[in-house]
């Protein structure tokens, strides 16, 4: 009996331990990016203000000969868009670095140009290491896209006056031509009356050219202008670099504090001390004696160890196991999923938990998605198919006990159990009692993986053989299990460890204070771990092969990670 409470003192020393250096570890990280977030926030702060903005804002008027027009109707206009590449064209920063004395590139990286909507508004926006620098190059991009369009358009205005006036020209000499033909031609004959109106024609044709070149030479044009002048604005955020830095320090510390969420919490409260007393002094079925069974492998269990149970555990050897249930989990209605290993004939705790739960007058309704209970012909496939009622396939026992079993076609139930129907039933079922025992397979079986999500919380069994010295690789295969039913969105794991009928009558091996395995246990715990390692690096080919993102609940495989939620927490 002292050995046994010493292995369990020890079990919840080393939880401990490891929660203090886990807390330890996530306070450390939190002022880490308090620090660092903090330098870089400065860091960008002292950027900010080595840097000034000018905007000066342009008209744009329409011109003739441009492309953005006077003579169509607004929606024909072309888009400002234009205009606004134009003010960021290699042209124009080669004008402006001319006249400013600067580099083209340089003037580029620090421009910036929009078009506000509805408007016919350039804001042109230059960026220097000075205000007064900032605000030259904003009021020189503004002032030379506006001289660039005025002489764009006199260009053309130039190039379309000679071309009136060539086309004046050639009309006068056609027009002389015609007024030699119809002086030497007979008067009053078809010929001068088809000469005389050809040349009443060339005639007209000369005035309205006249009229257009007038009007070319006469217009005024006018690109538009500069209506707000290049103007300083704030950059950075109010109060400067020391805003800046504590805007990244808060920032580096929320982000420090989500990354270390999960470390320094442990399992659910008295998922070790309820285990391993529990059954009270000599109990057969206390998790602290079995876990020191086996040497060094409850430091080594991927999640919480709830309790133990012999084989085919009957009502009274699954009291133990109840209370450390009822212990850790307060919240009710209360839904447990039971996984047990894929090779196993079925749950070794299911019946005896369900039944000792009813003994204790609590209302317990237990599924069992593999075996048949109940009347025969009738289980959880036949209600979710909507061929029976729950009452016509839940076998009663006692006035606190229903069971449900799989029913006729319990091979359909990989896809029942993934249906909305599923989904409904359990919230039915679990309405009507204080605990639902949902008792599947394997954790990588489908119906197992389509029921975890639902649970309250999730006991894995594992058969003590897995985990002595001639399965090496024990620890490594149940840490993928535990990992497996996080993935599919199991919100709490415990294991439950099956100890062989014999054992319940042989006395634990126990393990002095201050001594060590002998070596053998050593290496065979060595190879543990190199499995282990191997499993995980598996593990992460595959999420990598299939694209799937690794689950944030798998980042809490330590021995008291396997649940965030308090005894109390309600789901």
């Amino acid at each position: 009996m002292l050995d046994r409470t010493h292995q369990v003192a020890t079990t919840e020393d080393v939880h401990r331990r490891r929660r203090r250096r886990a807390r330890a570890v996530a306070a450390l990280a939190i002022v880490v990016g308090l620090v660092a977030g903090g330098l870089a926030g400065t860091w960008w702060g002292l950027r900010q203000a080595e840097v000034h903005e000018a905007s000066s804002v342009v008209l744009v008027n329409p011109l003739e000969g441009n492309p953005f027009s006077p003579d169509g109707r607004g929606d024909e206009l072309v888009n400002l868009e234009t205009e606004a590449q134009l003010v960021r064209s290699d042209v124009m920063a080669e004008l402006v670095g001319a006249a400013l004395g600067e580099d083209a590139g340089t003037l580029l990286a620090g421009l910036s140009v929009s078009v506000p909507p509805n408007t016919q508004l350039l804001e042109v926006s230059a960026r220097a290491g000075t205000p007064e620098e900032a605000a030259l190059r904003a009021q020189a991009f503004a002032e030379t896209y506006l001289d660039f369009r005025q002489s764009r358009t006199e260009s053309t205005r130039f190039d379309r006056a000679a071309e009136l006036e060539e086309q004046i020209r050639d009309r006068l000499a056609e027009q002389e031509t015609l007024s030699d033909q119809l002086a030497a031609a007979p008067p009053r004959t078809s010929r001068s009356a088809v000469l005389t109106e050809q040349v009443v024609n060339i005639s007209a044709q000369i005035d309205e050219l006249r009229a257009q070149l007038g009007a070319t030479r006469g217009s005024t044009p006018d690109p538009g202008q500069v209506v707000t002048p290049a103007v300083v604005g704030s950059t950075g955020l109010p109060g400067g670099t020391v805003t800046a830095a504590l805007l990244g320090a808060a920032v580096g510390g929320v982000l420090a504090w989500l990354l270390t969420a999960g470390l320094g919490r442990g399992g659910p409260a008295g998922a070790v001390d309820a285990a391993g007393t529990a059954g009270g002094p000599g109990s057969s079925g206390s998790a602290g004696g079995h876990a020191g069974a086996v040497p060094g492998v409850a430091a080594r269990l991927p999640a919480p160890l709830l309790g133990a149970v012999p084989a085919a555990a009957s009502a009274e050897a699954a009291v133990p196991l109840r209370a450390a249930l009822l212990a850790a989990e307060r919240a009710r209605p209360l839904t447990v999923l039971l996984s047990h290993p894929s090779g196993a004939a079925g749950s070794a705790s299911a019946v005896g938990l369900a039944r000792s739960l009813a003994a204790a007058h609590l209302r317990t309704v237990l599924v069992d998605v593999r075996r048949p209970l109940g009347p025969p012909g009738r289980g959880l496939a036949d209600v979710l198919r909507g061929d029976a009622s729950v009452d016509e396939a839940a076998l009663g026992e006692g006035s606190h006990l229903r069971m449900l079993g799989a029913g006729t076609t319990p091979q359909h139930l990989d896809d029942l159990a993934a249906s909305p129907e599923a989904a409904r039933l359990l919230e039915q079922l679990r309405a009507d009692a204080d605990v639902l025992l949902v008792c599947t397979g394997g954790p990588a079986e489908p119906r197992t993986q389509a029921l975890a999500a639902h649970a309250d919380t999730v006991l894995l069994e594992v058969h003590e053989q897995r985990l002595g010295p001639d399965e090496p690789t024990g620890v490594g295969d149940l840490e993928a299990d535990v990992d497996q039913l996080r993935r599919v969105g199991a919100p709490s794991v415990l294991l439950v460890l099956v100890t062989p009928a014999s054992a319940r009558a042989a006395a634990p091996e126990a393990v002095a204070p201050g001594t060590t395995a002998p070596a053998h246990e050593a290496s065979r715990a060595r190879s543990g771990v190199i499995a282990r390692s191997w499993r995980r690096v598996r593990l992460g080919v595959s999420r990598v092969v299939t694209g799937r993102a690794a689950p944030v609940a798998a980042a809490a495989t330590g021995p008291g990670a396997a649940s965030s939620r308090g005894p109390g927490s309600v789901r």
